[in-house]
């Protein structure tokens, strides 16, 4: 519908990584250019991928999260959502990796399942503090499991010493940032995640710019440190990456709304 309204540009989040590329394949033989942000499709089936950040950085942004709020040593424990979920676990691998060499005296004593559902998230919280006592933080790489580990701490006796971080959204997380639970969360700014996604694409159409591995690609304006980004080589193909994901904590939260 996009390509017969006589548009000549596609930004898409897959929901699949295939099943949309035999209808891609068809616009860009149509001269349609196609770049995907958020989640990819096969490499055919796209000019260029824009992620939010790197598996490893955001890793390294939950190992830095847990250390500061452990006060650089001692015991925290995850909360994800499923065994099996494929982004949690990297994410997860790379903290664990980063925590060895960054921060070796952070101990990693549990993992738990909230399956990202509220309820199941409040109980695993309370199982994981019951559990271990001398957990000093949860991390929860969710933006369902961390606002239900946050709320339960906030109104329990574990607030001030347990500290909940991980994967959240602002809004969802400026009360218990603020409220002297000690809560931090990490994420990509979504406002900013769309705009280089929009600017990425201006450039391939309009200004013929390469995104082959290595080129520099201009991205945005240089006041949101966002003027230029280098195309990499990705788990897909080639991608743009919008850089580090942000830390939100009770200085800087009220900066943010979504």
């Amino acid at each position: 519908a996009a390509v017969q309204g006589g548009f000549n540009v596609l930004i898409v989040a897959a929901n699949d990584k295939d099943a949309l590329v035999p209808a891609l394949r068809a616009a860009q033989k149509r001269k349609v250019t196609v770049v995907t942000y958020d989640s990819d499709v096969a490499k055919k089936g796209r000019k260029v991928f824009v992620n939010q950040a790197s598996s490893q950085g955001i890793g390294q942004a939950l190992a830095k999260s847990a250390s500061d709020l452990a006060g650089g040593s001692g015991d925290i424990a995850i909360l994800s959502t499923t065994p099996d979920a494929t982004n949690q676990n990297v994410w997860i691998d790379f903290m664990k990796e980063e925590l060895a060499a960054k921060y070796p005296n952070v101990k990693v004593v549990a993992t738990a399942y909230g399956l990202d559902k509220p309820e199941e998230s409040t109980t695993e919280t309370q199982g994981l503090i019951q559990k271990y006592p001398t957990i000093k933080a949860i991390v929860a790489p969710t933006s369902v499991g961390i606002v239900a580990a946050a709320k339960y701490v906030s109104s329990s006796a574990s607030k001030g010493k347990v500290f909940v971080t991980g994967l959240g959204l602002p809004n969802d997380m400026k009360t218990y940032i603020k409220d002297g639970s000690g809560a931090q969360a990490s994420l990509w700014d979504v406002e900013n995640f769309g705009y280089v996604a929009v600017q990425v694409a201006n450039s391939i159409v309009n200004k013929k710019q390469s995104v082959k591995v290595g080129a520099t690609v201009k991205s945005g304006k240089g006041d949101k440190g966002l003027k230029t980004r280098t195309v990499t080589k990705g788990a897909v193909g080639n991608e743009i990456i919008l850089g580090p994901a942000t830390v939100f904590t009770k200085d800087n939260v009220d900066q943010f709304n979504f």
